[in-house]
């Protein structure tokens, strides 16, 4: 019977006590107690499973603890992340280790060291290889030193004869071989008492090169203690390299053995993935392939999405339990959504998931781009879970921390094939990178290897880009190199991805991931993102499929793509008589052009255009006719996920065709009015470096005759804009892919606001959506703002906005729709959890100045730095000790080349982008280049650089800094205004202020304002004037670039300057003014020139970056109060931080 069916925990005494037995071995088991119904039978059940197991006995910490007990208590999962989990059980002082799986250094000692004799060595060394010969242990390595004993073995699990599954714990062993060693020693001195110290000194191996160098130290311990000399045998050492002729045997090998750090022939380190819901699961080579769940992912499920965003957290929870059923062994959990607050709802859906036993058996994957989501997530989730991901994208620092961050928390992290160059398209790129991020992790962290999880990027095949040919290959053999040479490393994968240019199409799109797997896990791949209910039989593949399907996966031919595109379209539909295949040859002319479009047929597109020009009265109609209602045809059915993203670029490559032919024609009548198409600035924004389906969209669109002007990736709203402005855009593009990107989005519209654009707005990208570009995005620009789904849908939404027929009713019509949204999304609002002002300024930074005296500036006031003195009395003010002039050719040292390449979007590092084989040709001659007119710019001065350095007496008053002219204090020269974060933080983290770094007395804080813009304007039109475009994107490149280098430098003044006593007294007009650097501000309090740069400098060594986020309303009103300004000028002004709505 089963007393706890009605509970929702249905266990009887047979399922429960195993369960609880594999928790208790992995070491993640305090108690067993009982609830909800639990019986005296459950009990008994687990009690004779365990009776095998050490039960726990609680350290006292005192010295007068049991040293020699046997009984080893287990680790405690779910820890804090500040205690250590690694201490399993203490005997007297020491820490020791039992856990499942290790491999273990050990070495005892004999009572008050009394020496062995060689016969009970013998006794000894017999003991220790009757346990590795009846399999309690694998031993690797055994020494009996004369008053010692090392060993070096892996605890092995066996099937006893009770059929219950027996783990030998280490303190078992070490117990069993003393006991059964004194007894016989004993026998043979003829005495009785203790032989052995009762503490024992263990050692947990941990990594390959841990296990190396404990192993090479056992087998070369008798020479290095000189127990005997270097040409003498040593007959008490035996290890597995010695045992083929018997054991014991002597130990003249050993001497002939390399250095510790050396390689050496030993067994491998193999520790299994240990993961856990309710119940244990355990990766291993045995246990094969491990599948996570993908549909509870608001990116790769409309369902899932739908119902959380409904906030039916019910039907969310029913998908979860929908893909255990089906076989997820893992969850993947995704609540990345512009309309979301992420954090509330991962901690929601977490906590009702715990409460479902089906669901919850499993381990969950925490899957957000936001580190704050994963945070949010790690705190509630039950067992050991997965994080995913963490990646070298913001560098080294940032990566370990996190990674430090999910050691503590006890998890284990996917890491992705990413880095500051990007995302790792190639084989070489992705073992690059794996490789950097794996000893990063093992050897600054010693984070477990079996805890790391590649991502090498399964990006998707079949698109009909020449460059994407080669990606599964890649993915594979990254795999299988990352399993050969990064031992412990796990290997996963979101492998939907691989298909994605066939949505739509389940039949193909299920045999792509089947026949994939099939490749990917004979590689190495240990688990992947995958429909559990959708994986096909790779063997029941139909074979024309399975063979088309692999020539594409593997790129065995270069038709591979056309070729499964066809057969494709025969899989999901009936295959049509050869007499209705040309049946379509016979319809009007229109319908032709319509049907060649939607089936990419090029045969006769020539012919039909030009029975079509002559048709209609202008060749610019045959576009906007027949051609154009063709593509509005494609992108419907690419949107409903009919055709497939191959297909789509044949279209456009029809559409080119035709539009080639009638170039002739539109140039002969161009006098006659003929219309241009719209010219589209595209971009990926700011802090996202996907741009695949941008480019099939420019792909697209140019095949349709328009200009497009692709920015690239990583692209600010200011080069945006710039741009746009620039070539007289008729229309701008966003694209973003991770969830960041949205709020950047939000930016670029408020820029564009900003700075009177009035040309439509498009946003695409997987994660946007109609919802979020309705609320967040459209209101803070007047003009149309459209949401577009697909590539091909971009078509017919830029026809329609930029056709004046059209453009009003389509704008219309997107309004109303978008306001429905905004009303439907503000009635279910809540209320964003901010901390009163007053609460946050009780939890400022914690720091101790009374242990911190702030070092003293060698001078204060400012100095002006110009590379033109002028004798006018509003040139800079100079002193005897002011430099005074700066000359461009000082700046060039400082100057960081590696954003100059990213300015022409190319990706790399100065200077090895030079050794780039796809682009250091291209990056060396635009190195050249640029170097050319530098000399130029320094030679004939062509930019004048300007700025000035400050420091003055700072005294903090709550959020606020007060500057004073001279070293009195008496007279306050002005007051800086700071904001507080105001979101919750976990205990121990603080709500940062700037003014929170310096001391409410005695303080000081420096400042700057550089330029090397002056005349950039100016140089930049004279070479527009002479059709010199790229020297004058040159020009500017080159003094952004110097505008950096000039901040550098000055920081480097700063503290060469920050420390020493020595005062200079300038005026108060000394502070930094407008004249001085010759740098304006905007309305907007935008710095002109461009290529500008400002900034404060603050002493305390706690003084970080930080991001202020949102603020309510109640810091606006004080901050208001403070500056003396009205509500609503900085409700405007700090629009992007407001955690409420104005006005409401």
């Amino acid at each position: 019977p089963d007393p706890l069916s009605e509970t929702g925990f249905p266990e009887t005494p047979e399922t429960f006590a195993p369960k609880m037995l594999q928790w208790a071995r992995n070491g993640w088991l305090n108690m067993v107690g009982g609830c909800c119904g639990t019986t005296p039978a459950h009990i008994a059940a687990f009690a004779a499973a365990a009776k095998q197991l050490p039960p726990r006995a609680l350290p006292t910490g005192s010295a007068e603890s049991d040293p020699g007990s046997a009984r080893a208590s287990r680790a405690v999962s779910g820890a804090s992340p500040e205690t250590s989990s690694e201490t399993t059980y203490s005997k007297r002082r020491l820490p020791h280790f039992d856990r499942p799986w290790g491999k273990y250094a050990v070495a005892f000692c004999t009572r008050d060291r009394r020496e062995l004799s060689p016969a009970e060595r013998d006794i000894v060394l017999r003991s220790a290889l009757r346990g590795h010969e009846h399999r309690q242990y694998e031993l690797y390595v055994a020494c009996v030193m004369p008053d010692h004993v090392h060993l070096l073995f892996e605890p092995q699990i066996k099937e006893a004869s009770n059929g219950k599954t027996v783990f030998w714990a280490p303190s078992e062993i070490l117990d069993g071989i003393k006991s059964s060693t004194a007894h016989r020693i004993n026998k043979a001195r003829a005495e009785t008492g203790a032989v052995w110290e009762k503490e024992s000194f263990d050692r947990l191996i941990r990594s390959e090169t841990d296990l190396q160098q404990k192993f090479l130290y056992i087998c070369r311990n008798p020479w290095d203690s000189n127990v005997v000399l270097q040409n003498e045998d040593y007959p008490w050492l035996w290890t597995q390299e010695m045992s083929s002729a018997g054991a014991p045997k002597t130990a003249r090998e050993a001497r002939a053995l390399p250095d510790p750090q050396s390689a050496i022939r030993n067994p491998q380190f193999s520790a299994p993935l240990q993961l856990s819901g309710l119940e244990p699961l355990n990766i291993t080579p045995e246990f094969g392939f491990a599948v996570i769940g993908e549909r509870t992912n608001v990116t790769g499920s409309p369902k899932f999405s739908k119902a959380i965003l409904a906030g039916d957290f019910d039907g969310a929870v029913a998908i979860a339990r929908q893909q255990v059923a089906n076989g997820a062994n893992i969850l993947d959990i995704n609540l990345d959504e512009g309309m979301l607050d992420s954090e509330a709802a991962m901690t929601r859906f977490l906590h009702l998931v715990s409460s479902e036993p089906e669901i919850t058996r499993v381990p969950v994957m925490i899957d957000s781009s936001k580190w704050s989501v994963i945070e949010a997530g790690l705190k509630c989730a039950q067992g050991k879970c997965v994080v995913n991901s963490i990646s070298l994208k913001n560098g080294e620092e940032e990566f370990l921390r996190q990674a430090l961050l999910i050691r503590r928390y006890g998890a284990a992290a996917i890491v992705m094939a990413f880095d500051d160059r990007g995302q790792a398209d190639t084989c070489e790129r992705k073992i690059e990178i794996c490789r950097r991020a794996y000893d990063l992790l093992t050897k600054h962290l010693n984070f477990p290897a079996s805890d790391i999880i590649f991502d090498p990027n399964v990006l998707t095949v079949a698109t009909g880009l020449e460059e994407h040919r080669n990606y599964a290959v890649d993915f594979i053999e990254a795999t299988r190199w990352i399993k050969d040479n990064l031992p412990g490393a796990r290997v996963s994968g979101g492998i939907s991805n691989i298909s994605f240019s066939f949505r739509g199409n389940n039949t193909v799109r299920e045999a792509m991931h089947a026949a994939f797997l099939y490749h990917a896990i004979r590689a190495g791949l240990d688990m992947g993102i995958v429909n559990a209910g959708q994986l096909a039989v790779y063997e029941e593949i139909e074979p024309e499929l399975r063979e088309r399907v692999e020539d594409v996966l593997l790129n065995r031919r270069a038709d591979a793509t056309e070729r499964l595109v066809d057969l494709a379209e025969r899989v999901q539909a009936k295959v049509k008589e050869p007499a209705q295949e040309k049946a379509w040859r016979s319809a009007p002319v229109e319908e032709r052009l319509k049907h060649a479009l939607v089936h990419g047929v090029v045969d006769f597109i020539e012919t039909d255009t030009e029975e079509a020009r002559r048709r209609f009265a202008k060749p610019l109609q045959v576009i906007e006719g027949p051609l154009m209602a063709g593509m509005s045809v494609v992108g419907d059915l690419f949107g409903a996920g009919k055709m497939f993203l191959p297909q789509v670029v044949k279209s456009a490559r029809v559409m080119k065709k035709a539009v080639a032919y009638l170039m002739p024609f539109m140039e002969a009548e161009k006098t006659a009015g003929a219309k241009p198409q719209a010219r589209i600035v595209m971009a990926t924004v700011k802090g996202d470096v996907h741009d695949i389906g941008k480019n099939i969209v420019g792909v697209v669109l140019q095949c349709n005759n328009y200009d497009v002007i692709d920015l690239g990736v990583m692209v600010p709203a200011a080069k945006i804009l710039e741009t746009a402005r620039a070539v007289k855009a008729d229309v701008i593009g966003l694209s973003g892919l991770i969830t960041p990107s949205l709020d950047e989005m939000v930016h670029v519209a408020q820029e564009m606001e900003r700075e009177n654009f009035r040309v439509p707005l498009l946003i695409g990208g997987a994660t946007t959506s109609r919802a979020h570009t309705a609320v967040k995005i459209a209101p803070h620009y007047k003009s149309s703002t459209v949401h577009v789904l697909d590539a091909s849908r971009a078509v017919g939404v830029i026809n329609k906005l930029s056709n004046p027929k059209l453009a009003k009713s389509f704008d219309e019509q997107t309004r109303a729709d978008y306001e429905r949204l905004r009303a439907e999304h503000s009635a279910k609002l809540g209320q964003r959890e901010l901390l009163m002002i007053a609460e946050a300024r009780r939890n400022r930074t914690a720091i101790d100045w009374s242990a911190y005296q702030p070092p003293k500036p060698q001078f204060l006031g400012v100095r002006a730095y110009s590379s033109v003195i002028s004798s006018e009395n509003t040139s800079p003010l100079r002193s005897a000790q002011d430099d005074g002039v700066i000359v461009l050719k000082t700046l060039i040292p400082f100057i960081d080349w590696s954003p100059f390449f990213h300015t022409w979007e190319l990706r790399g590092r100065y200077p090895a982008i030079f050794d780039d084989a796809a682009i250091g040709k291209q990056a060396r001659e635009l190195f050249d280049d640029a170097q050319e007119l530098l000399a130029k710019i320094v030679d004939q001065e062509l930019l004048q650089a300007r700025g000035v350095l400050g420091f003055w007496p700072a005294n903090a008053i709550g959020d606020d800094i007060e500057l004073f002219t001279d070293e009195s204090r008496s007279r306050r020269l002005t007051t800086l205004h700071f904001l507080r974060q105001q979101m919750r933080k976990p205990r121990g983290q603080f709500n940062h202020c700037l003014a929170d770094y310096v001391a409410s007395q005695q303080d000081y804080i420096g400042g700057f304002a550089v330029t090397a813009g002056i005349g950039a304007d100016e140089v930049a039109a004279k070479f527009k004037a002479e059709h010199d475009d790229y020297s004058a994107i040159m020009l500017k490149a080159l003094a952004d670039r110097l505008a950096e280098a000039f901040a550098e430098y000055a920081h480097k003044l700063a503290r060469d300057v920050w420390g020493f006593g020595h005062d200079e007294n300038l005026r108060v007009e000394d502070l930094i003014a407008e004249k001085n650097a010759e740098i304006k501000l905007t309305e907007s309090f935008a710095m002109h020139p461009g290529a500008s740069v400002s900034g404060l400098y603050f002493s305390h060594p706690e003084a970080k970056y930080f991001g202020v986020g949102k603020i309510g309303r109640d810091q606006i009103e004080d901050y208001a109060g403070r500056l003396g300004e009205s509500v609503a000028t900085v409700e405007k002004r700090l629009a992007t931080n407001l955690g409420y709505e104005p006005g409401k």
